[in-house]
């Protein structure tokens, strides 16, 4: 294969939409779980928590996670705060139970609370990754050594929260098959906050970290010691200006050519907008009638966990 880096790839890595529903209903609708040994449940207390909690065990790493009757709300509502939450990319589409999870939201209009957008670079190894952080950002880096590093830039629940890591390496600790022996995933959490039927609307409005990376057929002929030197000034750890003039002429049009910032905020939208679309299609539209919303009190749009 070429050593040229294949065109990043980008999916929805995790999804929490959140509705109202009768209570009655979701009693009845999550009765048929009560023995089903795939299905933990338990209940929660804390003011920021729901007090019905179910966790859906579908494989190794596949879990849809249902949270039931926010405890900010008041208990004698008829009707309740309801949320689901999944990875997409380790639940099949077809997944009967996750058909059945989502269908509760049929007569619904949900929020799209939350997603992590993914961000998959083949053939980039997370050493040549150069990281862009933006204003006011906290980064947070966990190096256990050689390519097995993982950022994290800002506070931990807050948009735009970021995580790059090598991919491939998180893959073979599990025993996974890993398609490519470099590959850097970057995540991002965004929280749209809107209902599906305006989603085809949604902007970014804030400020992405953003990345970009030596590409390795550029550096393919550089020795040992010039790459050594090339990772140290991309670290930090040393400076162009201090290196001899043959050095510094030598490795200055790498550090040049790091200009191209790899995570595009249109492309984010684009994907966001597709998955949260073909759900909606499937799901909540009702061959086209309106809506029956479950958003009767206004007030139960800002609760936030």
């Amino acid at each position: 294969m070429s050593e040229e880096v294949i065109k990043p790839v980008y999916s929805i890595d995790k999804v929490r939409l959140k509705t109202r529903l009768a209570k009655d209903v979701v009693q009845f609708k999550m009765r048929k779980y009560e023995s089903d040994p795939r299905v933990e449940y338990w209940e929660g207390y804390k003011i920021t928590e729901y007090r019905h909690n179910w966790r859906f065990k579908l494989g190794v790493d596949e879990t849809v996670y249902i949270g039931c009757q926010h405890n900010s709300e008041p208990p004698v509502e008829l009707r309740t705060g309801f949320v689901i939450e999944y990875n997409p990319n380790k639940v099949e589409k077809d997944n009967c139970v996750l058909d059945e999870l989502l269908m509760l939201f049929t007569k619904t209009e949900p929020i799209v609370q939350k997603l992590d957008v993914a961000v998959d670079f083949y053939k980039v190894n997370i050493n040549w990754v150069t990281l862009f952080k933006g204003s006011k950002r906290k980064i947070t880096t966990l190096d256990y050594g050689s390519d097995d590093k993982t950022y994290y830039i800002g506070e931990v629940g807050q948009e735009g929260r970021v995580k790059v890591y090598n991919k491939a390496k998180e893959r073979s600790k599990k025993s996974y098959p890993v398609p490519f022996s470099d590959w850097t995933r970057y995540e991002i959490t965004l929280k749209p906050d809107v209902i599906t039927s305006n989603i085809q609307d949604y902007k970014i409005d804030i400020e992405i970290p953003n990345i970009t990376y030596i590409q390795p057929h550029k550096i393919k002929d550089l020795n040992s010691t010039d790459r050594i030197l090339l990772k140290a000034i991309k670290a930090g750890l040393a400076e162009l200006a201090e290196l001899p003039r043959r050095k510094k002429e030598k490795l200055k049009p790498f550090i040049q050519e790091e200009c191209e910032l790899f995570i595009k905020k249109c492309l984010l939208q684009e994907t966001v907008v597709d998955f949260i679309t073909e759900i909606s299609d499937k799901y909540f539209f009702l061959d086209g009638k309106q809506y029956e919303s479950a958003h009767y009190s206004k007030r139960y749009y800002n609760i936030k966990t």
